[in-house]
């Protein structure tokens, strides 16, 4: 049910980001609230041990987004930073190979979208729809 929910929650967050290119404040709170829910059902009804370093460890991938968009916050949105902030809480130690698998979707898209001349080195793309397509991908392996 968890993995639904948070299937569906970024289905729909990547198809706005898709078309808005930006992510709202509102939605982002959203998800954080979902996570943290999930996060307190997964210890008080499964009972299930949580590593609070591991949960540090999750926020990682959103703290370096964060990071470079502070630096140069043209390059990248703080909204997708966010979001995997968001994603650490919800899929804790997962969240590393949805980052790495996400972000090479994103590399392949924009290397192929610059080699056929649709793009620029400045255009802005949506990270989103990618996390999204990463979290796809594991579901459909069982990964989830």
């Amino acid at each position: 049910m968890e993995q639904l929910v948070l299937q569906l929650y970024l289905s729909y967050g990547a198809y706005r980001d898709g078309k808005e290119k930006k992510i709202s404040m509102g939605y982002l709170l959203l998800g954080l609230f979902l996570g943290i829910c999930s996060l307190i059902s997964r210890i008080v009804f499964e009972k299930e041990k949580t590593d609070y370093k591991i949960l540090i460890f999750s926020l990682l991938p959103g703290m370096v987004f964060l990071l470079y968009h502070f630096i140069n916050s043209e390059a990248i949105g703080m909204g997708d930073g966010l979001l995997l902030c968001i994603l650490g809480i919800w899929c804790t130690d997962k969240v590393w190979k949805l980052w790495y698998t996400s972000l090479l979707f994103f590399s392949i898209y924009g290397i192929f979208m610059a080699t056929i001349k649709r793009i620029s080195i400045k255009s802005k793309i949506p990270y989103f729809p990618f996390l999204w397509l990463a979290n796809l991908l594991y579901m459909g392996v069982g990964y989830g």
